[in-house]
């Protein structure tokens, strides 16, 4: 997580669709999670003109600098890239399927351990 992707997050809470989806307090919440769980990083490397939308930019910055394993969205310009730095791009949905994937596997390594 950066600064710039919290702000944007935070701008992304105020609009219609999440207005009308979640309460305030959920919208707090999910806000106040984030803050508490996530991993700040400072933008020491930016990356320019690479994302669909330049504004999109600084999510892959922060995926750099942070050395992520994944880069989770559900924009679909962003989406298009597939892949950066070998960072693979996935919808939420095929994060959530990657978690229960590994989920599933460490359960069955949990059990041929017994």
């Amino acid at each position: 997580m950066s600064d710039p992707l919290l702000a944007e997050l935070e701008d992304a809470l105020t609009r219609p669709y999440f207005l009308k989806e979640l309460t305030s307090e959920q919208r707090n919440r999910a806000l106040s999670t984030i803050q508490a769980y996530a991993t700040f990083v400072e933008l020491a490397e930016l990356v320019e003109g690479t994302a669909p939308d330049p504004d999109d930019d600084h999510v892959l910055a922060a995926s750099l600098n942070a050395h992520a394993d994944y880069i989770v969205t559900g924009d679909r310009p962003l989406q298009q890239i597939e892949s950066f730095h070998h960072i693979p791009v996935v919808t939420p949905r095929e994060f959530l399927d990657v978690l229960q994937s590994r989920e599933h596997m460490d359960r069955t390594e949990s059990d041929a351990d017994e």
